[in-house]
């Protein structure tokens, strides 16, 4: 596990700032899983004259969670930190990455991400719109059902994926963390319905997508 940069940390000048986070992610990856904020926090206050003030901690967990990383190269314990300190943060949306198409199937994708070391099957579902879809869609309503004998979810469901960011294709992410189940779903194959909603939670359009969700 290495995290690999991405290349505008370089182009941009940032090469600096960069290594000092890349040298954090680093040091958080050497935890055994699963890899909470409270375990990052304990590893880097260990042997302080004295403990981070929280308003510092989290001003380290804004800068760390921001940095461009190339995401076609990251692994699932990899993703799994990115995850959790998203989690911690919680950054505000921006709609940068979008435009006045009206959402349809072939407009979207789903992924999930499993979170390393959960004892309760967590994963990430990652909803992807393309870049040209709608800037009225605010949230979108998952709900996943198991194809045959794929285990339920434990969590919520429908849950809500909120915008995460914008792709370095400018491409809009959203994502729920964390959906559970009550046995592990590697392999299973869900099928999808979604529900885009706008500022209000107003629906948008609903309709079941032509692909299903396959488990990791």
């Amino acid at each position: 596990m290495s995290f690999k940069l991405a290349l505008d940390n370089f182009t941009l000048g940032l090469e600096v700032q960069s290594a000092l986070v890349l040298a954090a992610l680093q040091n958080i990856a050497t935890l055994t899983p699963p890899i909470l904020k409270a375990d990052m926090r304990t590893q880097l206050e260990t042997g302080q004259f004295q403990a981070f003030s929280n308003d510092g901690w989290t001003s380290f967990l804004t800068i760390v969670q921001s940095i461009t990383l190339d995401e076609s190269v990251l692994t699932a314990a990899e993703v799994s930190i990115m995850n959790t300190l998203r989690a911690a943060v919680n950054p505000a949306p921006s709609f940068r990455c979008c435009g006045a198409t009206t959402v349809v199937s072939g407009l979207t994708s789903i992924t999930a991400k499993a979170r390393t070391g959960s004892a309760t099957f967590e994963h990430e579902i990652e909803v992807k719109l393309l870049g040209e879809v709608d800037c009225d869609i605010k949230s979108i309503d998952v709900t996943l059902t198991p194809n045959t004998i794929e285990p339920v979810l434990t969590s919520s469901n429908p849950f809500k994926a909120t915008f995460n960011r914008c792709n370095t294709n400018g491409d809009q992410l959203f994502s729920f963390l964390w959906t559970t189940y009550g046995a592990d779903p590697t392999a299973g194959i869900y099928t999808i319905n979604y529900d885009f909603k706008d500022s209000t939670d107003a629906s948008i359009v609903t309709f079941v997508p032509g692909y299903t969700l396959t488990m990791p």
